[in-house]
């Protein structure tokens, strides 16, 4: 029994899977344990769990419209199998049980198949549906107000949207550099919010055409809502970042490393990896907003991706002058925690890259898929690249 072959008709939603089958193969053609590929197995359920994620996100916020609901369901059941199979793929591979292990992988990648099927089906309902706006939070207001004005039923699908969006809006509001157009919208928001609390159905039409058009307008000088970036602080323990420094770890309780203050944390080093999160979200936002508007948004897509070009060849940059100072360990368990947080963030620069190689070849009209695979690439680079901040800190504390 083998491995299942690696050829275009092999699963391609998740390309973490594609390499542990690759290693798995290597493995056993070379005569190796199975077991030596526990790491790369357990990289790929973490990509699992966050495509899991990702998309009960999506069902959170009730933007798959209901008709679909079987559709959602049969992708989760897929999920759940997925989950299944890999946890005895697990066993299978400590145990060195290649036989097993190699019919698990069999199933998996079925399931794989079938989620890539029914991925692709749900797409192409979410197109089917129309565009009411080129801007999505309003677009996704719009449709659920359609629904409510055709079916005259589903208020609360409109009052979830709405209930999702208001904390950030005010959020928004506290900054004190607000451009024109600020107060015209959050007064049309004020009107919708009374009308789906009232489910007043005959100035529910007016009151969504006056969130368009307010909100439409707002959107041509976005750039100026755009806040000042806050310094990010990132738990060298746990991962978790925050904009306020705590001495504490607010998620684990971790001791805190001394922040970075004044101008100059945003060219120092460790401050340059703790930002490096706030490109990534940047990217997977104009990667939404193209969803809606390929051409419109594919300049700040370009732009996105170039952002985090700069910050991953500038942490290559620091990762190499740190390595040529080869600091003394005064311990041999320093010593492995220095070299291991060097392999770490090495791993994660590696998937950053992997992704801008795939970024690079996206053109109008965009491979959804493409950049599907390298959204992957990057979230998995951000796990590993948060380790950046212990390597400068053990560092530190290493070499005085």
């Amino acid at each position: 029994m083998s491995f299942p072959v690696i050829d275009d008709s092999f699963p391609r939603i998740v390309p973490s899977f594609r390499r542990l089958v690759k290693l798995l193969t290597e493995c056993v053609e070379g005569g190796v344990d199975i077991e030596c590929a526990i790491n790369e197995f357990q990289e790929c359920d973490a990509n699992f769990g966050h495509l899991l994620s990702s998309f009960m996100n999506v069902v959170r916020l009730r933007e798959i419209p209901q008709e679909n609901g079987k559709l959602v369901l049969e992708i989760i059941g897929i999920f759940a199998r997925i989950s299944s199979s890999m946890s005895k793929l697990y066993s299978f591979m400590e145990a060195n049980d290649v036989d097993n292990a190699v019919t698990c992988t069999a199933e998996i990648c079925g399931h794989l198949k079938k989620l890539e099927a029914a991925n692709q089906r749900l797409k192409e309902a979410g197109r089917s549906k129309g565009q009411y706006s080129s801007v999505p939070v309003i677009d996704n207001l719009l449709a659920a107000g359609r629904i409510v004005l055709d079916k005259k039923g589903d208020w609360d699908l409109l009052a979830g949207r709405l209930e999702f969006l208001i904390p950030e809006w005010n959020k928004l509001l506290e900054n004190d550099s607000l451009p024109s157009g600020v107060a015209e919208h959050d007064a049309a928001l004020d009107k919708l919010a009374a009308c789906v609390s009232s489910k007043d159905i005959d100035g529910l039409e007016a009151a969504l055409e006056e969130v368009k058009s307010t909100g439409e307008a707002l959107m041509k000088v976005q750039k100026a809502l755009s806040k000042k970036e806050e310094q990010v602080f990132a738990c060298p323990r746990c991962g978790a970042s925050f904009t306020k420094y705590e001495r504490t770890c607010p998620s684990c309780h971790a001791r805190m490393p001394e922040p970075i203050s004044g101008t100059a944390a945003l060219t120092e080093d460790a401050a340059m990896f703790e930002m490096m999160p706030d490109y990534v979200q940047k990217l997977f936002e104009t990667v939404r907003l193209m969803s809606h508007n390929q051409k419109q948004f594919f300049g700040d897509f370009r732009k996105a991706v170039e952002g985090l070009r700069i910050r991953s060849e500038n942490a290559l940059t620091q990762l190499e002058n740190l390595s040529l100072k080869q600091a003394q360990a005064t311990t041999q368990a320093e010593s492995e925690a220095m070299q291991r947080s060097f392999e770490l963030a090495e791993n994660g620069l590696t998937k950053f890259f992997n992704a801008l190689e795939i970024f690079d070849t996206i053109v109008v009209p965009v491979d959804q898929q493409a950049v599907d695979n390298a959204l992957e690439y990057v979230v998995a680079g951000v796990e590993d690249m948060r380790q950046m901040h212990t390597v400068i800190q053990d560092f530190r504390s290493i070499s005085g």
